[in-house]
């Protein structure tokens, strides 16, 4: 891996923690680099492809960031940086409606930053509606790194789309990265929201799915998902393990401590664990 860049954004389930594991399955060489959950980029941002990548995001606002970002950084900086960090303000720009794409850039980012444990959420009115985190530190964007990210971002398209539209065209050789929402049961109302939406048991069946066919043709695929039997009964036949990290998302702090994810790869990626 070339140097390594942190994401700019928080994101809830970011893979900040696992990048290093990522990294010993990865393939040391592969062709167009896929990635249709984007989140924080946190997997896009350790790798750095040296080919083109394909980043998605069902999310319109995160995308968009993403985008102004890539092609206006010092701009959406700079506005951000302008605005206070209290709550008061917090609260002010929450329920402002922006429409020059740099201050809704900046506007995204901002909030990312300031509110709950990175989180997103949005109302039944499609309105981002997470309270104010109190957040340790009053930097919203450090100097130069918006700018930092839009030139590793340069040879990426961005762009607002389904999972298996986003990733229909990769081909043997590319290297494609999966973390979907995930799901604490499916028969149970615990799936994690998405933008207003949900990802569902069906969806999930779908991406089980795209990834067989993926594997089938030779592409190398690395998914981080839920460490639930319904979903290794789902993947049954490829190769899985579990890995462990520290959650502390939950207000409770009962509920706060280790837990396991299931790391599932391709068949081209059996075998990486030995290299």
């Amino acid at each position: 891996m070339s140097e390594q860049l942190q994401p700019f954004l928080r994101w809830a389930g970011s893979k900040r923690w696992l990048v290093r594991e990522l990294g010993k399955i990865a393939p040391q060489s592969f062709g167009n680099y896929y990635e249709p959950f984007m989140g924080s980029a946190a997997v896009y941002f350790a790798l750095s492809p040296v080919a083109d990548a394909f980043l998605s995001d069902a999310l319109e606002p995160l995308v968009h960031c993403y985008q102004t970002v890539r092609d206006s950084p010092s701009a959406v900086a700079e506005a951000a940086a302008a605005w206070s960090t209290d709550k008061e303000t917090y609260y002010l720009i929450r329920s402002s409606a922006f429409t020059d794409p740099v201050a809704r850039a900046a506007q995204f980012l901002y909030l990312n930053k300031l509110c709950f444990n990175g989180l997103y959420r949005e109302n039944q009115r499609g309105q981002f509606n997470v309270p104010y985190g109190r957040p340790k530190s009053s930097r919203v964007v450090f100097e130069g790194q918006l700018e930092s990210a839009a030139s590793r971002l340069q040879s990426a398209e961005i762009t607002t789309s389904d999972f298996a539209a986003a990733i229909c065209d990769a081909k043997a050789g590319d290297l494609v990265y999966l973390d979907p929402p995930y799901v604490a049961g499916h028969r149970t109302n615990g799936f994690v929201d998405y933008n207003a939406k949900i990802f569902s048991w069906d969806d999930q069946r779908r991406l089980a799915d795209l990834f067989g066919e993926l594997s089938r043709r030779g592409v190398h695929v690395i998914m981080s998902n839920a460490d639930h039997s319904s979903l290794r009964e789902l993947y049954e036949g490829f190769s899985m393990k579990s890995v462990e990290r520290y959650s502390s998302m939950s207000a409770n702090s009962g509920r706060r401590g280790k837990s396991t994810e299931l790391l599932i790869v391709s068949e081209s990626l059996k075998d990486a664990d030995a290299r």
